[in-house]
């Protein structure tokens, strides 16, 4: 019998930077990425958010939290839950993934505003989110942290915990007096539930997206996210138990209308890249060309943006 998915797709993948707003607008001019949400400075962190058409990248700056260690980096993945974000904790904590119990953000310190109009309920949280930790690599950074402990999902405080920490995030002062109790490590994955019209919303930003790139590079969307693991075996077994029933190829699981995920053995456990789709290539490398974009490592099949014209993010695109 096939088990109920956890997780649906990959919602966005997050950016660090120590200026949100630079790294967008550089990553915005690279790709004619349209912006799905200007600048908004939350409680803990600050943000911008970038339209991939199937996708959304947000750049990122945590209060309190970690800082790149040059340029900018890629620091998580975050994935919208299958139903509600109590029903993908709740098969999560079944499958024995370790995570923390969804943590709700409201009020008009962490509000979207070009997100209001998809809003479904004024009594509907903004959103609501929890990392998933022993998935990305074997450590169990989240959870052990002694910060956390009590918010770890299936602990018996974590109930009333998530809701007093959903006053503190969500207040100004508080949320930031808190940042660093709040911070997660450079690199992690998460699920998050917004609380407004999604599909709504990504129809407004796919049509963006689109009306950008018949002027741009004629990219189509993100194709997949790699990550990198150092026992392959190991890893994809992590995967396996956070992605399943999805499909998987290899060690590639396809997620829907969004990004692929795909595992390759490296050197290190983490993300590595982000590899976005093209209508034509041909039209692509003319445009990263023309822009002096275009790393001298590209083949015939996939083009690489250089890293030191995206503040060294190791950015492709392929057929």
């Amino acid at each position: 019998m096939t088990s109920p998915a956890a997780v649906r797709r990959i919602d966005h993948v997050n950016v660090l930077s120590d200026d949100p707003a630079r790294t967008a607008a550089v990553l915005a001019k690279a790709l004619a990425l349209p912006v799905s949400s200007p600048l908004v400075r939350c409680p803990s962190f600050e943000l911008e958010i970038l339209a991939v058409g199937n996708v959304t990248l947000e750049s990122i700056r945590y209060r309190g939290g970690p800082r790149p260690a040059a340029g900018i980096a890629l620091t998580g993945i975050v994935f919208e839950p299958e139903g509600t974000a109590a029903e993908s904790a709740a098969e999560l904590l079944a499958r024995g993934v370790p995570h923390l119990a969804p943590l709700a953000f409201a009020g008009r310190h962490t509000r979207f505003a070009s997100y209001e109009p998809f809003r479904r309920s004024r009594a509907e949280p903004n959103w609501r989110v929890f990392p998933v930790d022993g998935v990305l690599g074997e450590q169990r950074t989240i959870v052990s942290r002694l910060s956390a402990k009590a918010m770890v999902d299936g602990a018996p405080p974590a109930a009333a915990m998530a809701s007093a920490m959903r006053r503190v995030a969500s207040n100004r002062m508080a949320g930031r007096a808190s940042a660093g109790l709040l911070a997660l490590p450079p690199e992690f994955i998460a699920v998050c539930e917004w609380g407004h019209d999604l599909e709504a919303r990504r129809a407004a930003d796919a049509q963006c997206f689109a009306r950008a790139q018949s002027d741009g590079p004629g990219l189509t969307g993100l194709r997949e996210v790699v990550v990198s693991a150092q026992h392959l075996g190991p890893a994809r077994r992590r995967w396996q138990r956070l992605l399943d029933p999805a499909p998987r190829i290899g060690d590639r699981w396809v997620l829907g209308e969004g990004p692929a995920l795909a595992l390759e053995e490296a050197g290190r456990d983490g993300i590595a890249r982000l590899v976005f789709g093209a209508a034509s290539l041909s039209a692509t490398r003319t445009w990263l060309t023309e822009r002096s974009l275009l790393d001298a490592a590209s083949t015939e099949t996939e083009l690489r943006l250089s890293p030191e014209r995206v503040g060294g993010l190791d950015l492709r695109v392929s057929a």
